[in-house]
């Protein structure tokens, strides 16, 4: 392909000169040969006659001229494409390889436009051309950063600014040097400008959290209603001094910000910097209990370069997000740092467990800034754990500890029980029996399996009531079959309610071994609405109990229980094949509670729309059913109306998994697979991988509510909807936010759940429940809420609440433990001016109320291990912390500037919520009754 190679551009008393070198055989067609300039449809915008300015043996170059004042073009930013034509040919213009910067122009001036001469990849020539008079028609302030350095937390930058002719059209605007991510995490600094000159210093945070990847420099123009953001460039002879390499220490590991350059742009990256050892050696020493580790790393490594006080072998341990920190010996040989350490297992193995313990390897380079994190990684660690097993006995179980390397080559560190290999392999009904067969096999053959009893325990999961049958064992040594029958007429002791879950547990119990775990399907396909097998117990009764056997999404097995009248349970059985008969519609959120979208929602509809036949399912005796009894069309959930109002419902509408407001398993009945299904959420997705994917539902949802086109888009790929499926109208619990919202000096302490967490023993050892104990008992705390006249409230999830009440005695008036259902929650966001939470998404409600929060990530690592939707920085607006130190300074930080939220929400406030009125119940009827009529986007992976 032929180009014509840009020598220089040059402006003389408003003349406009393009050197343009061409080919020797064009020299014959000079009379015939055109630079012009086309617009990204091909339209041709501006042709110039070119003259010969000097040539050589090869080559031409023409010289091509324009008035700058005479250019009309129309007032939107737009890109403008330069080509040679010659004799019916044409070829695009591009950069010369030496081209000469020194004594060629950036950019000219009209009196309408700025142009702004810029270059592709491939080195075309290409003009970014914007009006003068509208901030949101220019592409393109001309800046040119000069120079980059780094000192501890800062970056200092020097550059160029098209500063005069800017202010002359905007007298009022502020510049500003900004460090930026693609979803809009930002750090910046002002710039001090002098002429066309500017300096600034951005401070890099060493408390916040920094997402890594690409970091775009760009100058931020501020002013009265409106803010832009134009792209730093950077000049050629610039480069060399604009190259930086800072470290940042980072809580849980260090991090590296390097700048990049590329077709005259400037950007960072941020990225972690692991270290990885030339040779390693790790032996466990049986008589003291002791890992001996040694270490060679090579010594010019620029991890060492910058040096360092101490050096330790650095354990993070990815539960509590804490750190055991054992100290190094140093020794150089030759080209290498030989570092040599210790690790008592003793430390690392206290207490009971029931899941794996596991720890991240990293080396902490010890400065006056801090640690400084490296994660330790390597290929040839593959082998590592065979060579560092250890075992270990109790009383009641065996353990093992050992290094290993993860799925990304990192070093780990792992203490677990002996690996049980457990599932149910076949099951069945026979004659009102649950029969289950499968089998047991331990990893490391470490037991005595003749002397082996195995037990199933099925369990209330509400009461924690149980019962107990033994099991058959029979097979080979090792690898040991069972067999366990379950008469369900017996389960009715542990059936207490109208709807009850019953958990599997299998335990094996033998000499130097207890070992009770969950018991599931080892092969399956996970559907939240199926059914296994089910049967019913006392047909002929007057009371009726029918049992359904479903899965978790982990496979584990349970049983779901509904005890009906005789008259409701022939209803249900007649009904079964009939289709919706009334337009009648059914709202709810967890049996329990009316407090979430679910209630204003149906508030709503019964306030402006009694036309439509809507009721709302609660538990008779839940502390929220007596709001409800003023709004009226309450059913008990199991009551005799209930069940007929289900039957006849043809849309069924709910905040969680619509069997929450079920009286029967809803894939058993017609009229609901037929039924309109709707998904109310009761929050902002976009955190933990929620299992709402359409593909775990044989009857999904018809419309999914969101608050974003952002998380529409993210339910649309991840989720496996259909765009006109999912509907961005709000959530319905925002429109009486704003209402009576008059803080006070209070902060909300709100955690989420662990779903670990599954009965009292569990909660009382997990380092949740401990953290959270540590904190609300912090001398600290009471410091600081008594010296800025605060209080805080305490609503524990659900879950805890009845242990922390009966258990914990909370001796300071300061702190209020508040019980489901006492206050409304929604009452809770308007009335605390603070929120403290660790993942629970009803941090949106707080942040769409413009107020701050504090986020306690102590253990990320294991409650994002399934995955997380959208990036931290998009979803987690505010401060974000690991350890208690940090929560109570971030509190008083708060407190400080009286409470004022970050920066950043109200520049990511947008990513969030999409419609900011009152009107999202409104929204939400009429994609029910009309469907969503959002266009869908030409791309929506790129959205």
């Amino acid at each position: 392909m032929s180009y014509g190679e840009l020598l220089k551009v040059e402006e003389v008393e408003g003349i406009v000169s393009f050197y343009i070198e061409l080919n020797k055989k064009y020299e014959s067609f000079e009379k015939e040969l055109s630079l012009v300039f086309q617009n990204k449809e091909k339209d041709l915008v501006l042709s110039l006659p070119g003259i010969v300015d000097n040539s050589t043996n090869e080559s031409v170059v023409y010289k091509f001229s324009l008035n700058r004042n005479e250019i009309n073009l129309p007032a939107e930013k737009k890109n403008y494409y330069l080509f040679i034509t010659a004799q019916g040919k044409k070829f695009r213009v591009r950069f010369i390889n030496n081209f000469d910067e020194n004594h060629s122009i950036d950019y000219f001036e009209t009196n309408t436009h700025l142009f702004f001469v810029r270059r592709d990849r491939h080195r075309r020539v290409f003009f970014r051309t914007g009006s003068l008079c509208d901030l949101e028609a220019m592409y393109d302030l001309p800046n040119f950063i000069t120079s980059i350095s780094s000192d501890r937390d800062t970056v200092l930058a020097s550059g160029e600014i098209l500063n005069d002719t800017f202010l002359t059209h905007f007298p009022d605007a502020q510049f500003f040097l900004t460090l930026r991510t693609s979803n809009g995490v930002n750090m910046k600094a002002p710039l001090l400008i002098k002429g066309n000159e500017y300096v600034a210093k951005i401070e890099i945070p060493q408390d916040r959290y920094l997402p890594k990847g690409k970091w775009n420099f760009f100058i931020l123009v501020n002013g009265e209603g409106f803010e832009k953001y134009f792209p730093c460039y950077i000049k050629r002879r610039h480069e060399e001094n604009c190259h930086i390499e800072m470290q940042i220490p980072g809580f849980k590991e260090s991090l590296v910000l390097r700048t990049k350059m590329k077709n005259g742009k400037i950007s960072g990256k941020l990225s972690a910097q692991p270290i990885k050892p030339d040779s390693f050696n790790i032996k466990f020493r049986e008589a003291d209990q002791t890992y001996a580790i040694h270490f060679k790393f090579p010594k010019d490594s620029k991890i060492f370069t910058k040096g360092f006080d101490e050096i330790y072998l650095r354990l993070h341990q990815r539960d509590t997000n804490e750190f055991f920190d054992y100290k190094c010996e140093i020794d150089i040989k030759g080209n290498h740092l030989e570092v040599l350490s210790a690790i008592q297992i003793h430390q690392l193995t206290n207490g009971t467990i029931d899941s794996a313990r596991r720890w991240d390897v990293y080396l902490g380079i010890k400065r006056s800034e801090g640690f400084f994190n490296h994660r330790i990684k390597n290929q040839q660690l593959s082998l590592i754990n065979k060579i560092t097993t250890a075992y270990l006995k109790s009383d009641e179980d065996q353990y093992y500890t050992m290094f290993y390397r993860t799925k990304y080559n990192g070093l780990s560190f792992v203490y677990s029980r002996i690996p049980l290999v457990k599932y149910v392999n076949d099951y069945h009904i026979d004659n009102g029996r649950l029969i289950l067969e499968g089998i047991t096999k331990f990893s490391y053959n470490k037991f005595n399996h003749e002397e082996i009893i195995v037990s199933l325990v099925l369990v209330n999961r509400m009461t924690e009531e149980s019962l107990v049958y033994k099991g058959r064992r029979y097979g080979g040594k090792q690898k040991k079959k069972f067999s366990i029958e379950i008469p369900l007429k017996e389960l009715d002791a542990l059936v207490n309610n109208f709807k009850e879950i019953i958990d599997f547990y299998l335990v094996m119990e033998g000499p130097g071994l207890y070992r009770k775990v969950k018991i599931g399907l080892k092969e399956f396909d996970y559907y939240k609405d199926d059914i296994q097998v089910h049967d019913a117990v006392d047909t002929n009764s007057e009371i009726v109990t029918e049992y359904y056997l479903t899965i978790t999404p982990k496979g584990n097995l349970k049983l779901e229980s509904f005890r009906y009248n005789r008259k409701s349970y022939e209803l249900i059985q007649r009904s079964a094949d009939l289709a919706p008969s009334k337009n009648v519609w059914l709202v709810g959120e967890r049996p329990d509670t009316a407090q979430d979208n679910g209630l204003r929602f149906f508030e709503y509809i019964r306030e402006n729309h009694p036309e439509i036949e809507i009721y709302y399912a609660i538990e008779e005796h839940a502390p929220d059913a007596e709001k409800l009894k003023s709004i009226g069309n309450v059913l008990f959930i199991g009551s005799d109306e209930h069940i007929e109002k289900s039957i006849e419902a043809s849309k069924f509408i709910g905040t969680h998994d619509l069997d929450y407001i079920l009286p029967f398993k809803g894939a058993k009945m017609k009229n609901y697979r037929e039924a309109q299904k709707i998904f109310l959420q009761h929050g902002v997705l976009g955190r933990k991988n929620v299992p709402y994917h359409k593909k775990y539902y044989k009857y999904p949802f018809d419309i999914f509510i969101v608050s974003s086109i952002p998380e529409k888009t993210m339910v649309v790929n991840k989720f496996g909807y259909e765009w006109h499926e999912v509907a961005a109208t709000g959530l319905a619990r925002f429109d009486k936010l704003q209402e009576n919202h008059h803080p006070n000096r209070e902060i909300l302490l709100i955690p989420t759940w662990r779903e670990w967490i599954v009965n009292e023993e569990k909660l009382i050892n997990s380092s949740y429940f401990n953290k959270y104990l540590s904190f609300i008992t912090s001398a600290r705390l009471a410091e600081i809420l008594e010296r800025y006249d605060l209080k805080l409230n305490f609503y524990p999830h659900y879950r805890m609440q009845e242990y922390i009440a009966d258990n914990i005695d909370i001796d300071n008036k300061r702190i209020r433990l508040i019980k489901l259902g006492e206050v409304d929650v929604q009452n809770l966001i308007k009335d605390n001016i603070l929120m403290i939470t660790d993942y629970s998404s009803v941090s949106f409600d707080f942040t769409y109320l413009r107020k701050p929060v504090i986020y306690y990530h102590f253990d990320p690592d294991m409650f994002f291990s399934t995955g997380i939707l959208r990036p931290i920085e998009e979803t987690f607006l505010g401060d974000i912390v690991s350890t208690e130190e940090e929560l109570l300074n971030k509190i008083e930080n708060a407190a400080l500037r009286d409470f004022r939220p970050l920066e950043i929400v109200d520049e990511r406030f947008d990513w969030i919520f999409t419609v900011q009125d009152q009107n999202n119940n409104q929204r939400i009827l009429d994609v029910i009754l009309n469907g969503i009529q959002e266009e869908e986007p030409l791309s929506v992976e790129n959205n």
